[in-house]
């Protein structure tokens, strides 16, 4: 059963596939950059061998006549078998590099090494020095002072390795011309001290170059990276508006033509002396239906923009499961019925922590997926403890989904098989939404299918301990909205405008209608027009805005009034700027019913203000 976890969502799961991930640039800078020092000090270790075994061989051959030869073929025997030894280890780095996490090992072997090499340099002081002879005494200090100074590069990579090495090769020298004596030698020591300070100075100026370069290095492959994403998101862009063209162009098509077929059909029926009521009944009723179905279809769009324009605010807190079960219950029982399925829902007891919007929605989504896509059997919502964490469950005995499709199916717009576009699949933007929803509240979702016998999603959420509910002991009616309320309405659009005012007249209100911001404003200084609320369209004419109307409108009237924005954009950037505006946002199209419901709620808000204040 091929099986799927949404990449992006959980940032514990986020935080574990960076840290188990073979690319070092995503698995921390730290161990990013630790990992190539540890690989640039393999790599410097070529010249390391050249000055083992070459110094070696001339020092051997310069000291062959005044040291014993055993003593110094033994040492020579004892510098070779070293270095062939770090050269094995050497290419055994070079040719299968090590994870990251045993990368600093090997540079503490590389240690190791270097200070067993320390340890046979710094020997020739007391094997091979004579202090009555000043050729072994230049010979020994020179060849120190090549070695320690020609290593500085090679193993400041790791500043502890040059340590071991330096430290262990000149503390003999120092030792023994301090043990001898003398001014001469006395000198020679503390020249050897400071000598050696400098290096070790110089090898943390050259670690700290290294590594700054090093760090350089990465962050310019982490650019790269970012721009890369960047393409690939733009070209995911472009390739999701072609996906929602093509998909408008049949599922958006769709209720529009029915709607021109039975406004056809509604004006043959309206020219008839006595019009059929039943005819007129169920034209009225389809066209409410195609009303449905062209606002579900833009609803789904208008989710996604609201849920990427940032605009939504997340209030997590404990949520009784039992209750999101029983509205899921209540939302699709008549569906899964008219499609002759089961839906169960499992008794739970449980708590997760959650928006109990955004949660809603996600799971309402993953079961109306699930009810789309499946043709006879059933479905199964319910929730499994995982440690402190709950899995909310939807299964379904649909069609499954194939394992190559199963990672694109919460892009937007995609539908599985997506040969034959369905209406009764909408436009594919159901769990894109649930993707959304769950990275909101930082929940993991997961997918497992099986073809031709069903799927199981999963949202992960975290576990929550129940908390006391009270019940209001009185609740408040309905709010009514007084009937000569003066509306004043904005809008470019000359059909919309007069759509609104229609219904807003039929319900009682006096209507004054303006096209523009001008026209308004005229209306606002008429005196003996008495304005209650403004509704204004977000997109006016010249670039100006509903927010901006409604300011300079309520700046001419006696006191500022209630004021509704309606729009129509479904882009984040316009979403978000509507709801900058601080005015209540409604979004196209609207039922009557909600439209009203706005407008009483507007006038009752203001007026308890009022009230609280006056």
């Amino acid at each position: 059963m091929p099986s799927y976890t949404l990449p992006g969502v959980n940032s514990t799961a986020r935080k574990i596939a960076a840290d188990t991930g073979h690319n070092p640039a995503r698995s921390g800078p730290t161990a990013a950059v630790q990992a190539e020092m540890v690989a640039v000090l393999f790599r410097q270790f070529r010249p390391i061998v050249f000055g083992n075994l070459a110094v070696s061989l001339i020092f051997a051959w310069m000291l062959w006549g005044r040291a014993e030869h055993d003593l110094l073929a033994g040492w020579l025997l004892a510098v070779f078998l070293l270095t062939f030894v770090r050269i094995a280890v050497m290419l055994r780095y070079l040719r299968r590099p090590p994870p990251l996490a045993l990368a600093l090992r090997w540079a503490w072997l590389a240690t190791v090494f270097s200070g067993l090499s320390g340890l046979l340099w710094g020997a020739i002081s007391l094997l091979f020095l004579q202090p009555d002879q000043l050729v072994t005494i230049v010979l020994v200090g020179f060849v120190l002072a090549g070695m320690t100074g020609g290593s500085v590069a090679s193993l400041s990579a790791f500043p502890p390795a040059y340590y071991a090495f330096a430290v262990l090769a000149v503390v003999p020298f120092v030792t023994r011309m301090l043990m001898i004596g003398g001014e001469l030698f006395q000198v020679l020591g503390l020249l050897a001290i400071c000598l050696l300070g400098v290096n070790l100075y110089y090898s943390q100026v050259i670690w700290k170059t290294i590594r700054s370069s090093v760090m350089l290095r990465f962050e310019n492959l982490g650019l790269i990276e970012q721009l890369q994403q960047e393409k690939e998101r733009a070209e995911s862009a472009n390739q999701a508006k072609s996906r929602f063209l093509a998909a408008a162009s049949h599922d958006l098509r769709q209720p529009i033509h029915a709607l021109g077929l039975f406004a056809a059909s509604l004006s043959l029926l309206g020219r008839q002396p006595q019009p059929d009521r039943e005819a007129l009944a169920t034209l009225t009723s389809r066209i409410q239906a195609s009303l449905h179905s062209l606002g579900a279809l833009l609803s789904g769009l208008l989710d996604i923009s609201r849920l990427e324009s940032g605009t939504v605010e997340v209030r997590m807190r404990p949520v009784a499961l039992a209750e999101v079960f029983d509205e899921v219950r209540h939302g699709f029982a008549a569906m899964a019925r008219d499609r002759g399925l089961r839906l169960r829902l499992a008794r739970t007891h449980l708590w997760v922590y959650a928006d109990p919007i955004l949660l809603k929605r996600a799971l309402g989504n993953l079961v109306e997926n699930a009810l789309r896509y499946t043709a006879r059997g059933g479905l199964l919502v319910g929730c499994r403890r995982r440690g402190s964490s709950i899995a909310l469950q939807v299964w379904d005995t649909g069609i499954g989904i194939d394992a190559q499709q199963i990672q694109h199916i919460f892009r937007e717009f995609y539908q599985v098989g997506d040969v034959v576009r369905s209406q009764e699949q909408g436009l594919g933007l159901g769990l894109s939404i649930v993707k959304r929803a769950a990275g909101l509240m930082d929940a993991g979702v997961e997918v497992r299918s099986n073809p031709g016998h069903g799927s199981v999603f999963s949202i992960l959420l975290r576990r929550a301990e129940a908390v006391p509910v009270w019940t209001p002991a009185t609740a408040e009616g309905p709010h009514n909205v007084p009937v000569a309320l003066g509306i004043l309405l904005i809008d470019d659009q000359q059909a919309v405008l007069e759509a609104t005012a229609e219904l807003l007249r039929g319900r009682g209100h006096r209507v004054l209608m303006a096209r523009t911001v001008s026209e308004a404003l005229a209306i606002a200084a008429r005196k003996d027009e008495r304005i209650g609320l403004i509704l204004a369209d977000f997109r006016l004419e010249s670039g100006v805005t509903g927010a901006d109307a409604i300011r300079q409108v309520n700046a001419r009237l006696p006191h500022p009034v209630p004021a509704i924005i309606i729009t129509g954009d479904t882009s984040p950037e316009r979403i978000q700027e509507a709801t900058s505006s601080g005015y209540r946002i409604l979004h196209k199209p609207i039922g009557a019913e909600v439209l009203m419901g706005a407008i009483a709620e507007a006038v009752v808000d203001t007026a308890a203000t009022t009230a609280g204040t006056g």
